[in-house]
């Protein structure tokens, strides 16, 4: 790395060459068409980053570098995929990358598998498979909704602008998030493709205690060399599989 001074007295760095041997990462990930993205993870009260390294809840974290960056990220979103998670002890039993077609245990067809079906216990106790689906469900007075075992999740493959390290990552909406990723994807539609978002946390209490989820506004548009960050992982990711690494903490 070369350096040359600026006027004021301070260091200004040229470009910097990648490292020896990236290109031939670049090959073979292109040949797998697989990327690994990690995790935009909201820490809870009850995440190990919390427990044992008493991370403050509500802030988020990238689950790659371990940065926390705080409670609230600008972020310009370059994808969405729609998955689907089985965990079982904290471990993933079976996934689908397209919330169609599951892979582990049980696997098979996502739309006819039991644990991806919502339930209701009626007011005189009857239980029963909520057939047609949650978004054309309407509860009535005294029911009780019994969410799927199996989790559906929209991902979105994010920019990080507020990062250090300016690390790209994934922001899950799952659970008692799930229909805030709903209304993020119709922002997404109507915005121009260069918004850039700001998202918070918000302190929800329920039965299961006390948690945050991610809460999405509009921010601003975004620069030139900010367009151009979403361009260049635009191409990246077009024709990949995505991978997202780390572990969701939010309460069923």
């Amino acid at each position: 790395m070369s350096i040359e001074p600026k006027k004021d007295g301070e260091l200004a760095r040229q470009e910097i060459p990648r490292p020896l041997g990236i290109e031939e990462y670049d090959r073979a990930a292109a040949e797998q068409g697989r990327i690994v993205m990690p995790l935009l993870k909201v820490i809870q009260t009850m995440s190990d980053d919390f427990v044992k390294e008493r991370i403050e809840p509500g802030v988020f974290r990238n689950t790659l570098s371990g940065e926390v960056i705080g409670n609230e990220l600008e972020i310009i979103p370059v994808g969405i995929r729609h998955y689907r998670r089985l965990f079982v002890d904290r471990q993933v039993a079976c996934s689908s990358n397209d919330a169609l077609t599951g892979y582990g245990d049980p696997g098979g067809s996502c739309l006819k598998c039991p644990l991806s079906k919502w339930e209701v216990i009626d007011v005189t106790g009857q239980r029963y498979v909520i057939e047609r689906g949650i978004a054309n469900y309407r509860t009535k007075k005294g029911e009780e909704l019994i969410q799927p075992k199996c989790q559906e999740q929209w991902v979105f493959l994010c920019i990080v602008l507020n990062s250090q390290w300016k690390i790209p990552g994934a922001l899950i909406f799952s659970k008692t998030s799930y229909n805030k990723g709903m209304n993020f994807g119709f922002l997404l539609k109507a915005a121009p493709p260069d918004t850039v978002y700001k998202v918070t946390t918000e302190q929800v209490t329920g039965s299961k205690g006390t948690w945050f989820t991610p809460n999405v506004t509009l921010l601003r548009r975004a620069n030139e060399a900010e367009t151009k960050l979403l361009t260049q992982l635009r191409t990246d990711l077009e024709s990949a599989q995505v991978e997202v690494q780390g572990e969701d903490d939010t309460p069923q």
